[in-house]
């Protein structure tokens, strides 16, 4: 008897089990299959800034390596507001994203799922004025020097900031874009920037940016080499933005730099490195600074010596050994013949 009601007991439990996992199998149905909105609004922060009705919205839809799965267009009402209406999906590998196109320039958010309304998009009115716009700091790191190609690597990170309420936008005339002055001779130029659609253009004296600069903060990463001849190097670089703070890291075990007017440098160590910190401050929009690079290390021949030897390609060695022989055997054979001779 006993048994038989652990078998009903059994049973009972497993029909409760069956029945909750079908109860949240057709909830998540209904969840990943119900339509829902999206909605928030676009503000413009500029004080006494232009209307935003009608303004172009764009709802993209991707997965998590970029691919768009869907894009849904929507202008905004005279407050502001938009909505979209779109399938919830419960993936993490979805991303949903709102871009707001505004006199030109392109504004974005990136959202969750979860929070799918009271959406705020700031925008702000355009100008191509780029007085708005300083350098709050750079710096510039001598981060390693190759006696033997005699270059040095140098890594500057630049914050670009627009204090204002506007967004700095440029126009036509190729002085207006986000320009930045390299030292003579610079080469193999890496760029990085937080900055949206940001788009890189080299020229002779540097970069230029082609992007625009909304208000805050905006941190632009570069790479370069440039090249010396002698234990000297003159770093010179003009400044189309006024710097707020201008820091130069040095490594001492391979240069110095012979200005007095720099004061005392600051040492700290870095990635197992130590280094020398100079810093400048209010630097002057439309000037320049220049500062000799000295005491730079120039290979000796036992240096050049080292790396021909390491470069030799060691899988040829044995084809060159066998050359040698072939051309030098009958060579010797011949010498001693004619000395046996004599």
């Amino acid at each position: 008897m006993i048994r038989k009601n652990n078998i009903y007991i059994l049973e009972y439990l497993l029909l409760i089990v069956f029945v909750f996992l079908l109860c949240n199998l057709f909830a998540f149905k209904i969840y990943a299959d119900s339509e829902s909105n999206i909605s928030g609004k676009v503000t413009n922060q500029t004080m006494n800034g232009s209307n935003v009705e009608g303004v172009e919205i764009f709802l993209h839809i991707s997965d998590l390596s970029g691919e768009i799965l869907e894009t849904q267009k929507t202008l905004s009402d005279e407050e502001g507001q938009f909505s979209f209406k779109y399938q919830l999906t419960n993936s993490e590998s979805t991303m949903y994203s709102i871009f707001v196109e505004y006199q030109g320039v392109i504004y974005s958010n990136i959202i969750q799922p979860e929070d799918i309304n009271g959406i705020n998009i700031s925008v702000y009115d355009a100008v191509t004025d780029d007085s708005i716009i300083s350098i709050s700091s750079n710096a510039i790191l001598f981060s390693d020097v190759d006696l033997i190609s005699k270059k040095i690597s140098i890594l500057e990170m630049v914050n670009i900031s627009n204090s204002s309420d506007l967004t700095y936008t440029p126009n036509d005339n190729p002085m207006s874009l986000i320009r930045f002055s390299l030292p003579n001779s610079w080469e193999n130029l890496q760029v990085d920037s937080n900055l949206l659609q940001a788009q890189v253009l080299q020229v002779n004296l540097g970069f230029s940016l082609m992007t625009n600069i909304p208000p805050g903060v905006h941190e632009i990463l570069y790479s370069y080499e440039i090249s010396y001849e002698d234990s000297d190097y003159i770093f010179n670089r003009s400044i189309p933005y006024g710097i707020d703070s201008l820091k130069i890291f040095i490594l001492p075990e391979f240069m110095k730099i012979d200005d007095i007017s720099l004061g005392a440098p600051e040492i700290i160590e870095f990635n197992k490195k130590e280094y020398s910190i100079f810093e400048v401050k209010s630097l002057e929009k439309g000037s320049d600074f220049q500062y000799k690079l000295t005491d730079l290390p120039i290979a000796s021949f036992i240096d050049n010596l080292k790396n021909d030897f390491s470069n030799i390609r060691f899988e040829y060695m044995s084809s060159v050994i066998l050359i040698l022989l072939l051309v030098t055997a009958p060579l010797y054979v011949l010498i001693n013949k004619k000395k046996q001779q004599l």
